[in-house]
């Protein structure tokens, strides 16, 4: 799975839980590294694996995890996604349902929210946490 994250404490923490919950976690600290990643992925051609859950805020610095999302979709990968907005912030919460987040977590949040919100996503479509 991959978190894309502000690098914080509490985004050790997510990244923590999810490994021990059985999650292996590519972690990165912001839009570049996580633009980087992605076009590592996509430029592969299938050989390397496109992570099975994306954990994003969608106010990274640098490139904004919901340009992930759109890029994503102009691919025609659909990812299950768990977006991180601000509290209250409508717009933000709308593009991220429009452009297909599974779900929408609000901050200020604990880190175990959104951990749940992976596992609820992945037992959802998968059954059991697997490779990525």
């Amino acid at each position: 799975m991959l978190l894309a994250g502000r690098s914080s404490a509490a985004h050790a923490t997510i990244a923590a839980d999810l490994r021990w919950a059985g999650f292996d976690v590519i972690a990165v600290a912001d839009g570049p590294e996580l633009r980087d990643y992605l076009r590592v992925v996509l430029a592969s051609c299938g050989r390397t694996t496109m992570p099975d859950v994306f954990v994003t805020d969608a106010d990274l610095p640098g490139w904004k995890g919901l340009e992930a999302l759109r890029a994503l979709g102009a691919f025609g990968l659909r990812i299950p996604t768990v977006a991180v907005i601000e509290l209250g912030d409508v717009p933000a919460f709308a593009a991220a349902s429009r452009l297909g987040a599974a779900r929408i977590v609000e901050n200020p949040t604990q880190p175990r929210e959104i951990v749940d919100a992976v596992v609820s996503l992945w037992h959802g479509s998968r059954n059991l946490p697997g490779a990525s």
